[in-house]
Parts: structure tokens; sequence; C-alpha cells
């Protein structure tokens, strides 16, 4: 009967532990969607960083990517979250449908305290389809 009731009381610790360090169930953050448009014309500034999510390579696996962009792994942005300054405006993109990859980790980065930051609506593809600069990493 102990030993039943101990499983039990560490299964449950154990769970909330999870629970609390994931933010499962945290309320999800607002993302500002950024428009490509609005992207270009903010590139070069000093405050702005683009963080390309997809792999190495890229999806389209010629390891194109936006001009001036850096690659981070999108899933540990605990990582390199603080090689960024919370005041920095961070724009984030992934070939994902639907921006699904970028709007997480924004939402991550929200939580850790970032104010300015952003997903590329569109994501990558839209970028392509608009001839915008890129280059190869």
């Amino acid at each position: 009967m102990y030993k039943m009731y101990f499983l039990m009381t560490l299964t449950f610790i154990m769970f909330t532990s999870w629970v609390v360090h994931s933010g499962v169930f945290l309320p999800q953050e607002p993302v500002t969607m950024m428009s490509r448009e609005d992207l270009k014309t903010k590139l070069g500034s000093p405050d702005l960083i683009v963080i390309d999510l997809r792999k190495a390579k890229g999806a389209d696996g010629k390891g194109q990517t936006i001009m001036g962009a850096v690659r981070e792994k999108p899933a540990r942005p605990k990582e390199w979250a603080g090689k960024y300054g919370q005041e920095q405006s961070l724009v984030l993109f992934c070939g994902c449908k639907d921006d699904k990859l970028s709007i997480l980790v924004a939402q991550k980065l929200i939580r850790k305290g970032f104010r300015k930051v952003y997903a590329l609506a569109g994501g990558w593809q839209a970028w392509l389809q608009a001839g915008y600069p890129t280059e190869l990493k």
C-alpha cells in the first residue's frame, strides 16, 4: 500500500513539474506578424535580427536564406535566446505551412521577456516569391 501511494505521489510530482516547465498549458501569447515588405525595408537595421528556423540547408537543400539571417534551432530557443538583446527586433521565419513553427518559437521568446518578436507572414516561400534578397549560408 505504501509503495503504491509513493509511486502515485512521485508520478504526480513529475507530471506537475513537466507541465510547469514545458509551458504546455500556458495561455498562448499573441504574435505580431511582419509582412515581407516591412521586413525588406528594415533589412540592415542595427537592432534587427532575422532568424531562419529551417534546417541547416533549408527545405530547398541549397542553403539559401534571407539576406543577413542567422540560423537557429527551433527546438532549443533557451540555448540561443541569450545571444540576442530583449530590446532587439527578432523576426522569425520557417518554411512550414501557416508559419506555425515561427509562431510557436516566437511565443516562447515572448514568455522569456522579449518584447519585439515577429513572425514573417508567409515565411520563406513568401520571401522567395517576392524575389527579395537572399544569400547562401
